[in-house]
């Protein structure tokens, strides 16, 4: 995109803010070094240490960039390109952006890409950040960060082909982007954990849509890069020579195992690395592996149309299933049960809000005062990697117990766009994450729009007040009544937040069961 980096305009006391902040940005080199990052960076002396290989839940098509949160193309492609920035034990890290700050009552921000390279030798850039997000909100959009970057003063007219480009970014330097936002929005650098910056100079001019396009990417900026594929089931990843600081691995192997079949291959010796194991296996961890675990940052959910747009539907199935009783003998008591979507952080809880317990007669009662049809058939998909049918059966029986005939289909993660646009699906049962504890990430999951078709204007309100809002006693008040509403809507019926948890051989290290994508910091992978 010629030109894009001189789109300036006159913003007298505003220019002179950003110099005086990216001056001491550039002058103080790569900004928010972390602790953790500064000692690996001095330990690492010896070179690289060995191989490792680690789990892809499923069959990838390759390095998608912009493919949907917990696929196996996701975890490839944040291993090749850099994130923006990743989330780890709720702070967020400096990735291939590393500095940034907010300006103008946290309307703008300003923020600097590191002084490095892309693997070819081009030098990283401001255009390179400016290009990915433009391509995020380009018109058919699948990215997951859609809802976020709309928040962007000119997004919304670019993405409905109303302008040439986003008014709202602005390449100040060579290396330095302010992003002006519609409103307030101090957590909007956390909803972007999942951008993965692409470099300009290869991609430009291309349709990132094109089927094949990220199969075998040449040029990266994360410290592996595409090797080889080996088969369908395994994808090799070598060094990346230009990353800084370093490298802790001679070679990445990524190699496909469902998770059921997770344990078994940990077993054989197969896998370094399990990301996705079958909570109901997490007891047989063969010795030799460290279980880490972690409370979840996750909920499972179930949301839906057709008949499950009757909120007193809605309210009989989570009264109908028996939560507690299928964490218990499914997960093996790995986990909790939450009363709303809006399950982090605590602050946001209302105490006020309605309480869920498993009550089949009031769910009966419910279903009656609905008039509900026994001969229906409700079709539900769960979008999951783990094929282990245990909870689903379990799902199922508890629904027919009170006259509700039930199909739960388990289809894979990548399957989201499809099985929505499928008219016979009257559900989906989907993993909703939250990477920082804030409720403005639970936003998207309920906002008008979503395709369940969940709609109430006065929630909206709520949550776009809450998210510009800087009083914190204020914007806590705003959110209890979000959490309130949808407690009591069920916009999204919360099943379980299941517990964080990874395997990972003894010896090996750098991993954390709370980062998304697994692969966010490969570079920190290597001897424990």
């Amino acid at each position: 995109m010629p030109g894009q980096s001189t789109r300036s305009r006159a913003r007298t006391s505003l220019v002179a803010i950003i110099g005086t902040l990216l001056a001491l940005a550039l002058l103080s080199g790569c900004g928010p070094v972390t602790p953790q990052r500064a000692a690996e960076a001095r330990a690492a002396t010896s070179g690289p240490t060995g191989p490792m290989t680690f789990q892809l839940p499923a069959e990838p098509t390759g390095f998608d960039p912009f493919a949907a949160p917990g696929t196996a193309d996701q975890l490839l492609a944040a291993a090749h390109f850099e994130p923006l920035v990743s989330v780890v034990d709720g702070r967020i890290r400096p990735r291939m952006a590393d500095w940034w700050g907010s300006i103008d009552d946290d309307r703008s921000i300003l923020l600097t890409i590191k002084h490095d390279f892309w693997s070819d030798g081009v030098r990283m850039g401001a255009d390179d950040l400016m290009f990915t997000l433009e391509e995020h909100l380009k018109p058919g959009s699948r990215s997951s960060a859609l809802p976020a970057l709309l928040r962007i003063e000119g997004a919304r007219e670019f993405h409905e082909g109303r302008a040439p480009h986003v008014g709202g970014m602005v390449a100040e330097t060579s290396r330095g982007v302010v992003i002006k936002l519609v409103d307030s929005d101090p957590n909007f650098l956390a909803q972007l954990t999942g951008v993965l910056v692409l470099p300009r100079h290869v991609y430009a001019g291309q349709d990132v849509n094109e089927p094949g396009l990220f199969r075998t990417p040449s040029v990266g900026s994360g410290a592996y890069l595409f090797d080889s594929w080996e088969g369908t089931d395994r994808v090799v990843l070598r060094p990346n020579p230009k990353f800084t600081p370093f490298t802790r691995l001679d070679k990445v192997t990524a190699r496909v195992v469902s998770p059921d079949r997770a344990v078994a291959a940990l077993d054989r010796g197969e896998l370094d690395l399990a990301l996705d194991v079958s909570p109901g296996q997490l007891d047989n961890v063969p010795e030799g592996y460290r279980l880490l675990q972690a409370p979840g940052d996750s909920v499972v959910g179930l949301s839906g149309r057709g008949p499950l747009a009757d909120v007193r539907i809605r309210q009989a199935l989570i009264q109908a299933i028996d939560r507690e009783a299928i964490l218990d003998s499914e997960f093996g008591g790995r986990g909790r049960v939450v009363d709303s979507v809006m399950f982090t952080p605590d602050w946001a809880n209302s105490p006020d809000r309605a309480r869920w317990t498993h009550d089949p007669e009031a769910a009966r009662s419910a279903l009656a005062g609905a008039g509900w049809d026994e001969a229906r058939t409700l079709r539900l998909v769960a979008l999951t990697h783990d094929l282990d049918r245990g909870p689903w059966d379990a799902v199922v029986a508890d629904l027919a117990e009170v006259g509700v005939r039930a199909e739960i289909a388990v289809r894979p993660v990548a399957d989201h766009a499809e099985v929505w646009a499928d008219p016979a699906v009257d559900g989906v049962i989907e993993t909703y994450r939250v990477t920082l504890a804030d409720p403005v990430q639970i936003e998207p999951w309920v906002e008008c729009g979503v395709p369940s078709g969940y709609c109430n204007p006065a929630l909206d309100a709520l949550f776009e007040r809450g998210r510009s809002e800087l009083v914190a006693t204020d914007r806590r008040d705003l959110m209890i009544e979000a959490d309130e509403v949808m407690a009591t809507e069920l916009p999204v019926i919360p099943l379980w937040v299941p517990d964080a948890a990874i395997v990972v051989v003894e010896g090996r290290g750098g991993v954390s069961p709370l980062l998304h994508p697994a692969t966010g910091m490969i570079d920190v992978w290597g001897p424990a």
